[in-house]
């Protein structure tokens, strides 16, 4: 039976809500053995009392491991599962990855993949000036194809003339944001691209992924360093705003600060008790929160290496945190409900975020004023004002939005694709006041 490399969980689509209901309704009490048996580390899953949660846990866990596989081949296996097997192939099938995966890793490196370009006529691209105006708050500019899998992260250049994308299929690719075309491919990760970032200054891109490498590249894509020392996959990196400083995390559950200019580790911050998924520092750089799958966001005073607070409250994974450049405001995602929570970085205290029909957020991003942009699970992009305020939405991809970047000075949104495996550049994206 065909597997998909990702699947959305929990999915906006019908029929994934009916076969998670059934699966949670019939197997959720057996969601801790179905783990076991697909060889899952069941330390690392959180296991609410409600069996929904549980089922959702386990499946989360499953999906950002790769063990998909294996949990599908426990779960048929049982017999309780019988009454919707049919309907489970019927999904797996419907979700299953479009054709043209990479080929077998060869003895000298990754997979060979097909050269980037851009996207068909049926798909795009679009310019500026053939952007449709049912398109607002924001005028797609390019539609990039060049990722063969899941789209992890995006970042901007600081000038926003270069963006780069990471994803499952081991690429790094670098574009050239006016031409709407491929500058660079950057070899060199054995395994899924997890992350990017660009200094402040524009002269390195960090890179990292399931290898366990934090690499550090020219802006021109030039592979100057690698930084070997975490004990496994490398989930999240981030420079300071002053550009001295590099935070990486990953499943060895440490963060790590690094001085950029000696390459050395200043501070290892262990307070976490599962994988880390997401690193991010206040405006001042004082600060740096870090989001982890053991449901909580760590805050940390960065001179002194410590742990100013644990922000608790979320029902699962924390999938990334991310400060407000406006306010005094910390933002964070939970994978379990995919929900927004929101606090105070100044005192740990929560604030109080309205329930909106946003269906499955996945990731976040702020605008150099504060508003508010939401990648969702349904392949929306929505936007706010504030918090509390109505949200408007684009229809951006094919299945969920997985990763977003913006660039302040161009006031440009970039949006990747977990399905259509995409990347977009989007124009003017916040509604005016």
């Amino acid at each position: 039976m065909p597997l998909p490399d990702s699947l959305d969980f929990p999915l906006a689509d019908p029929l994934g809500r009916e076969l998670h209901d059934k699966l949670a309704r019939l197997m959720g009490r057996k969601a801790e053995l179905m783990a076991r048996t697909a060889g899952l580390d069941t330390s690392d899953i959180p296991m609410p009392a409600s069996p929904r949660q549980a089922w959702t846990s386990v499946l989360d866990t499953a999906w950002i491991t790769g063990s998909l596989p294996a949990l599908f081949a426990a779960i048929e296996a049982d017999r309780d599962s019988a009454t919707f097997r049919p309907q489970l192939g019927q999904f797996l099938a419907r979700w299953a990855p479009p054709p043209g995966p990479p080929g077998p890793a060869g003895p000298d490196g990754p997979p060979e993949v097909q050269p980037a370009a851009r996207a068909t006529a049926a798909e795009g691209p679009v310019t500026a000036a053939e952007a449709p105006v049912t398109a607002a708050p924001g005028s797609l500019v390019h539609a990039l194809a060049g990722h063969t899998h899941w789209l992890k992260d995006l970042a901007f250049s600081p000038d926003g003339q270069r963006l780069a994308s990471a994803g499952d299929d081991r690429q790094l690719l670098l574009w050239d944001v006016d031409a709407g075309e491929l500058y660079r491919s950057l070899p060199g990760h054995a395994g899924p691209v997890h992350a990017v970032a660009y200094s402040p200054c524009g002269e390195l891109l960090a890179s990292a992924g399931e290898d366990g490498v934090v690499r550090l590249w020219s802006a021109d894509g030039a592979l100057l360093h690698e930084l070997p020392e975490h004990d496994g996959p490398v989930r999240a990196v981030t420079f300071s705003p002053a550009g001295g400083l590099l935070a990486t995390a990953g499943a060895d559950r440490v963060v790590r600060l690094w001085d950029v200019a000696t390459r050395k580790t200043l501070h290892e911050l262990s307070e976490h008790t599962s994988d880390v998924y997401g690193v991010a520092f206040s405006p001042d750089g004082a600060q740096l929160a870090s989001a982890g799958a053991d449901r909580t966001v760590r805050l940390w005073d960065v001179p002194a290496g410590s742990l100013r607070y644990s922000l608790n409250g979320h029902a699962g994974r924390v999938s990334c945190a991310v400060f407000s450049p406006a306010e005094q405001l910390l933002v964070s995602v939970d994978c379990l409900d995919e929900s927004l929570r929101a606090w105070n970085p100044e005192t740990g205290n929560e604030i109080h975020v309205p329930r909106t029909d946003a269906h499955g957020i996945r990731d976040v991003e702020f605008s150099q004023d504060g508003a508010l942009i939401a990648g969702l699970g349904d392949g929306r992009i929505e936007f706010r004002r504030t918090l509390g305020s109505p949200m408007r939405a684009v229809d951006a991809h094919q299945g969920a939005v997985s990763c977003l970047a913006y660039s302040p000075g161009r006031r440009l949104l970039a949006s990747g694709g977990g399905r259509d495996h995409l990347v977009k550049i989007w124009s003017e994206v916040i509604p005016a006041r």
